[in-house]
């Protein structure tokens, strides 16, 4: 039902968008290349989809093909698909598939396959465009040094997640809370760095943070029976694509034990998180990196100076469901900062006010997904939010956003000279 009615508001859209300038009998290919799958980037994929077909870059007989991941020769663009199924040996064959198949567009999801394709084209006399998103550090990771500090041939969307604000939810669940666990993928700089700050953050709020590396999902079983026999007392898991393809594991080992897992994604709660908290937006990523895409294939934008834009909010999301398997009494103070709740089946929303600013429902392509799962009812909230979709204006929306993302020449002689200050 949902996507019938996405689908035809962007059909309205559709009905202003201009013809792709491309070369003469010359359709360009893009490629875009995943870790792997799980909610969040089957949302910013919708995204960047939906942005391909109002841009009129597919029409809807493509966008059909598209969303069966089927491979496309289109009218105006080719397409094709990447997924290394949370392989990292994969993600550099999958990247030297693209490039062998011709790929104009580089579209990466993920720090581990944004690297990779960095890596891979860094040296070429005339590289592919990188485009990137779903990328939590990259600065840390080396793909940039700083918004326009960066290779000629990349740009793309740095996600940011306030664990500053995060941690503190620990307490807020629990004031007498003493001890916490944290597991990460050691292979993937987002979860290193967030391992770090949840337990630099942690340790200043009078907590005890248990941590681990894991290097691969089989893992993470082990690894959580592990800080259960610490006796830690919640699990707060960073954002990295092992841990969150794994939180079902980890939710089976929280269930046994009594145990609630903070996850730091607002996501989380839809896939074995009981409170998730932090970064979101995805499907607003996919279409923030659409309208680079359409802009880069419209010669509207030049890549070398378009910044590497950022990506951040702070949601909060309760699973009661599953706090109730988990013998777990969500507090009070935490309820009311909610945003997202699951409870009895239902998703409800008690407040709208992070959603504001955000160009289109993240949230409602969350419910997207979870309906086609699990029957649920529908709250007030979410219907009236689906209204307020209708009027926005996707171009407008797009041109403002591009706006933001000039590198002049001053932009670029300040951020370096940050950098060289803080080299010396």
């Amino acid at each position: 039902m949902f996507k019938k009615l996405l689908l035809a508001f962007c059909s309205l859209a559709l009905l202003l968008a201009p013809a792709v300038i491309a070369q003469e009998d010359e359709r360009p290919t893009i490629a875009i290349l995943r870790f792997g799958s799980h909610l969040g980037v089957n949302l910013t994929e919708i995204g960047i989809l939906d942005s391909l077909e109002i841009y009129d870059l597919i029409n809807a007989d493509e966008r059909a093909m598209l969303d069966e991941y089927q491979d496309l020769e289109g009218e105006q663009i080719n397409v094709i698909w990447g997924d290394a199924n949370f392989d990292f040996p994969t993600v550099t064959l999958m990247i030297a598939n693209a490039l062998d198949r011709g790929a104009d567009v580089l579209l990466t999801l993920s720090t581990p396959v944004t690297q990779t394709a960095v890596n891979a084209t860094y040296n070429m006399d005339s590289p592919p465009t990188v485009l990137f998103t779903s990328v939590y550090n990259p600065y840390r990771s080396g793909v940039a040094d700083a918004p326009c500090i960066k290779p000629d041939h990349v740009t793309g969307s740095e996600t940011l997640t306030p664990y500053a604000e995060i941690v503190p939810l620990l307490l807020v669940q629990d004031p007498d809370m003493k001890k916490i666990g944290t597991i990460y993928n050691s292979s993937e700089t987002s979860g290193h760095f967030g391992a770090e700050r949840i337990a630099e953050i942690g340790e200043s709020l009078g907590l005890t943070v248990e941590s681990m590396a894991i290097t691969s999902l089989a893992d993470l079983p082990l690894a959580a029976e592990s800080m259960v026999d610490r006796g830690v007392e919640a699990f707060l898991i960073p954002t990295d694509m092992i841990t969150a393809q794994g939180l079902p594991l980890l939710m089976m080992i929280a269930n046994q034990n009594g145990i609630p897992i903070f996850h730091s994604s607002v996501g989380g709660i839809y896939a074995g998180a009981t409170i998730s908290a932090g970064a979101g937006l995805y499907y607003v990523k996919g279409v923030n990196i659409g309208h680079i895409l359409a802009a880069h294939l419209n010669g509207e934008i030049d890549i070398a100076k378009t910044a590497i834009s950022v990506t951040s909010n702070m949601a909060v999301g309760v699973n009661m469901d599953l706090a109730v398997m988990q013998d777990t009494e969500i507090s009070e103070a935490l309820v009311a900062k909610a945003d997202f709740i699951i409870e009895n089946r239902e998703i409800r929303m008690p407040t709208l006010a992070y959603l504001e600013d955000i160009v289109v429902s993240d949230s409602l392509r969350v419910l997207d997904s979870f309906i086609e799962q699990r029957p649920i009812e529908l709250s007030p909230d979410i219907m009236s939010y689906m209204e307020a979709m209708e009027a926005y204006d996707y171009k407008a929306g797009g041109a403002a956003f591009l706006e933001t993302l000039v590198c002049t020449p001053e932009l670029i002689a300040e951020q370096q000279a940050e950098l060289d200050a803080a080299g010396e």
